[in-house]
C-alpha cells in the first residue's frame, strides 16, 4: 500500500537539522546612515502623530541592537505585570 506519500519516515513539515534557525543568525551591524536616508522614515513618525494633534521630533534613529533592547524590555515588563509568577519567561 505505498504510493510514495510522507510516512513515518517522511519530513515534510520538519526543517534538516543543518539550517540556521531563526534565533542562531546575529543581528546585522548598525549602519551609519546619512540625514538624507533617515528623512522618509522621520517624517512618517513626525507625520503621524500631526494626525493626533501632537508634536513629535525625532532626534536619531537607532540601529538594530537598540531596537532589540527595547523589545526585550518590553518583553520582560509585559510577563512581569501579566503573567502569573510560575509561568513568566525571562528574555535577555
Amino acid at each position: 500500500m505505498g504510493g510514495g506519500g510522507e510516512g513515518a519516515g517522511g519530513t515534510r513539515g520538519r526543517q534538516h537539522p543543518t539550517q540556521p534557525q531563526p534565533t542562531d543568525r546575529p543581528l546585522p551591524p548598525k549602519h551609519t546612515k546619512t540625514p538624507t536616508s533617515t528623512q522618509p522614515t522621520n517624517s512618517f513618525f513626525e507625520d503621524y502623530k500631526k494626525n493626533e494633534h501632537k508634536e513629535v521630533k525625532v532626534d536619531d534613529i537607532l540601529g538594530a541592537q537598540e531596537a532589540r533592547k527595547v523589545v526585550v524590555d518590553a518583553l520582560n515588563l509585559y510577563q512581569q505585570e501579566y503573567v502569573a509568577s510560575k509561568l513568566r519567561t525571562h528574555y535577555q
